[in-house]
């Protein structure tokens, strides 16, 4: 089954791709987002269930683009790398989430440093994810060029999303917190080593114990 490219705005998904013949859009009413926040996730998997249902989407893989008005970004200039990890830390501690993703992306004499709503796209994440499809990607439209970035998005857009799939791979914003995660889920605790040497140093203690025991009984008497 073909990728299903998703487009992330601030209040509507829109889907090229999979078993789709046209483009689809899903409208997320206020009662359930507000300024990228799910303010009612129940709802939110409801209203994705239900839409999956309707128009029959086979579950596949999805490759989201967030629009430019979802995420933060700034460019950072080449210069002392202590400086740079400064200017971008400071970047992104005038987000204005609760929580969020970052990734430093390389660029043309610098850097570029992205930010998104990490709880927005974990709702969306999740509540496809509970209809069987599995996240494949997630870019900033500015990856598309900024020819593609400023458009509405249409079958073109999407239709060049699938064909520069592997290479706008490089510029995905969940790559590294999703490794992290991975690996969190698969830690391991090493098994606690029993320390056959001390039982056995107890033992000959509690013996010894008991012999001192018995002579000073035997001493009493």
């Amino acid at each position: 089954m073909a990728t299903l490219v998703v487009n992330i705005d601030r209040n509507r998904l829109q889907f090229y791709g999979g078993n789709l013949s046209s483009i689809l859009s899903l409208d997320i009413p206020a009662t359930i987002v507000r300024d990228q926040d799910i303010v009612n996730k129940d709802e939110f998997y409801t209203l994705v269930k239900q839409w999956v249902k309707q128009y029959n989407v086979v579950p596949t893989s999805m490759f989201c683009v967030f629009s430019e008005n979802t995420y933060f970004d700034k460019f950072i200039p080449a210069g002392d790398e202590t400086k740079t990890e400064t200017e971008i830390l400071k970047f992104f501690d005038l987000i204005p989430f609760d929580s969020i993703w970052t990734k430093v992306l390389p660029a043309p004499k610098g850097h570029r440093a992205v930010a998104i709503n990490k709880a927005y796209y974990e709702a969306i994440r999740h509540a496809f994810a509970l209809q069987g499809f599995i996240q494949q990607a997630a870019i900033p439209a500015f990856a598309l060029g900024d020819a593609l970035a400023k458009r509405v998005f249409d079958a073109e857009v999407g239709a060049y999303v699938v064909k520069n799939m592997e290479a706008l791979r490089k510029q995905n914003l969940l790559d590294s917190e999703e490794a992290k995660t991975e690996a969190a889920k698969t830690e391991i605790t090493p098994p606690v080593k029993k320390n056959n040497r001390l039982y056995m140093l107890a033992g000959v203690f509690g013996v010894l114990i008991l012999i001192l025991a018995v002579l000073v009984f035997t001493q009493m008497r």
